[in-house]
């Protein structure tokens, strides 16, 4: 029974969210819309061939299901005003423990079951706490799949692939991940519009204003809560970049300011793309094992802290930025959680570092480890 199938998991999705929801996917453009003889700052949403518009400041409730609509006549445009509605999400409750959560969700065939089993776990820690990290790794490894699950399961992750523009990037803010895939801006314009983007959201920062010109024309300044968002960079490695695009990598696009913010991880290794072939016929047992999953990763997310065990680690010695550094101290809270002793949680640690030095050494073009002050965390 393979439970990872994308047709698996749509049908799973259709039947717990059901009809008259908006996700974020389903956003298309802002205008401007006078509603009760005042002038509203919206979103068009385009769901079963229907035009919906939806206040900006409700955007951040997304995924939501409409309750109540008023039809507004604009020229031979029929828009659905969104007057009501109520949130939706999975109750919390916790099905299994989280090494048991991290084994089963997108338990597929790996080459490299160490690596695949440290970046799920990054995945699910982006999702329930707060990090900034660069996620490279050969193509076919399985960056794009483990997020895009991930929101199956959620509704409240938003993938992004090679964009552009900060604008378009800029709405995804609203949710609690946002994923960039391959980030390569060519022009001075759009690495310094993207450059000015990521700084403040790799600061941490708890309040995001939108920069876009499109915030502007509508008269807005629009402020976004990003207090629980993390941001994750994926891109392939260097080798698999064409020697006449290796200037556009993303340690020679961007400078210092944005490189220590997002600690960067290697990782090697392949999915089996075969076993997503053959056809599933969705069935109770898949439904009740995805609910399950989903669930425990709510109850996670709300009650994480209250199952750290008490293991202790020495962070100071490690020569990354203090941004890097925070990042990190709280990944390590989710290798404590996988972990079954403190044995394997510290080899656990030491195995993420040795992916963050893999990646060092890719970009310095060597194998020499002392340059980046390697001391493993016993």
């Amino acid at each position: 029974m393979s439970l990872w199938n994308y047709d698996i998991l749509s049908m799973f999705k259709q039947s717990r969210i059901g009809n008259n929801v908006i996700g974020f996917d389903d956003l298309k453009r802002e205008r401007n819309q006078v509603y009760k003889g005042e002038e509203c700052h919206c979103w068009i949403a385009n769901k079963d061939k229907k035009e919906y518009l939806m206040l900006n400041k409700d955007i951040e409730n997304l995924p939501i299901r409409i309750k109540k609509t008023k039809t507004i006549m604009d020229g031979h445009n029929i828009y659905h005003f969104i007057e009501a509605y109520s949130k939706i999400g999975f109750v919390p409750e916790k099905c299994c423990t989280f090494r048991e959560l991290v084994n089963e969700f997108f338990d597929v065939k790996h080459s490299n079951n160490a690596h695949f089993t440290l970046f799920k776990i990054l995945a699910l820690a982006s999702y329930i706490t707060r990090i900034n990290v660069r996620l490279c790794s050969n193509i076919e490894f399985g960056k794009d799949g483990t997020f895009l699950t991930l929101n199956y399961l959620t509704n409240r992750v938003a993938v992004f692939d090679k964009p552009r523009t900060v604008a378009k990037l800029e709405y995804g803010v609203i949710n609690d991940v946002l994923v960039i895939n391959e980030l390569i801006p060519k022009t001075e314009e759009e690495r310094r519009n993207i450059h000015e983007f990521l700084l403040p959201l790799g600061s941490f920062t708890p309040q995001y204003q939108k920069k876009s010109r499109a915030s502007y024309s509508y008269g807005t300044k629009d402020v976004y809560d990003v207090s629980n968002l993390s941001v994750v960079l994926c891109y392939n490695t260097l080798n698999e970049f064409a020697e006449v695009d290796k200037q556009y990598y993303f340690d020679n696009v961007f400078g210092k300011p944005v490189l220590e913010r997002y600690m960067p991880f290697l990782f090697k290794g392949r999915i089996d793309v075969e076993q997503f072939i053959a056809k599933e016929n969705y069935s109770e047992d898949m439904d009740e094992k995805l609910l399950g999953i989903a669930r425990t990763i709510q109850w996670y997310k709300q009650n994480y802290a209250t199952e750290l065990k008490p293991y202790r680690i020495d962070l100071s010695r490690l020569n990354i930025s203090g941004r890097q550094k925070k990042s990190f101290a709280h990944i390590t809270d989710f290798l404590n959680l996988y972990s079954n002793d403190e044995h394997e949680f510290r080899n656990l640690v030491n195995d993420l570092l040795e992916c963050y030095y893999a990646y060092m050494r890719m970009i310095k073009g060597n194998n020499l480890v002392s340059d980046y002050n390697k001391e493993g965390l016993r």
